[in-house]
């Protein structure tokens, strides 16, 4: 590998284990979802270093099936989020399983699917690149890779907690949906899934 691969390889790391350290300490929802964003740049920095045909596919299928994933947690949030910012924090999502369970499921689809837990499409997303970077040799990128991912599951599963564990913050707030809502929700959980379950089929689309 070149020297200014090697100093991409040295960033792809960087950047996959300080944005999901500063992504575990906040508490802002949006800061911490872009700051994990930062950490995912890093693993699809790992297919672009690689490159190849197969680190063409791989890259294309971990840009979907995150960008899925985050359109997922992001439409859940607007929905939450009110606009005098009352959910500004994990906790606020206290017991949002209690005011709609779409939501809290729709959101627990999208932390799952970021923190590459299996059957869901982040799980197969990080996995074709750590294999990716097995196969070239670059052993020690895995390592890091799955280090930064244990930190990502941390602050992921906060919300996990937090919505299905936590009492609700006002018993009398509602969230109630649209019926397009509820088409964007379950298209997005579909999708997401789907990704997961025949990663092979939408490779081949690409």
């Amino acid at each position: 590998m070149t020297h200014y691969g090697n100093s991409l390889i040295a960033l792809s790391m960087i950047t996959m284990i300080f944005g999901n350290l500063l992504g575990a300490v906040q508490d802002n929802p949006k800061r911490l979802l872009a700051y994990s964003g930062i950490s995912h740049a890093g693993f699809m920095l790992i297919a672009v270093v690689i490159g190849g045909e197969r680190g063409a596919h791989d890259l294309l299928y971990y840009i979907t099936a995150y960008s899925v994933a985050s359109l997922l947690a992001f439409y859940v949030f607007d929905k939450v989020i009110r606009k005098d910012d009352f959910y500004k924090s994990v906790g606020d999502f206290g017991g949002l399983f209690k005011h709609n369970n779409l939501l809290a499921f729709g959101l627990t689809v999208a932390m799952f699917s970021m923190s590459g837990i299996p059957p869901f499409s982040g799980f197969f997303a990080k996995y074709f690149i750590f294999h990716l970077a097995f196969q070239h040799g670059n052993t020690y990128i895995v390592i890091v890779g799955i280090i930064a991912s244990l930190i990502g599951v941390y602050y992921y599963f906060k919300f996990i907690r937090t919505m299905y564990i936590k009492n609700p913050e006002r018993e009398s707030f509602q969230i109630s949906l649209s019926t397009y809502d509820y088409a964007v929700l379950y298209t997005l959980i579909g999708l997401v899934i789907i990704l997961g379950l025949m990663p092979d089929l939408v490779l081949e689309l690409f």
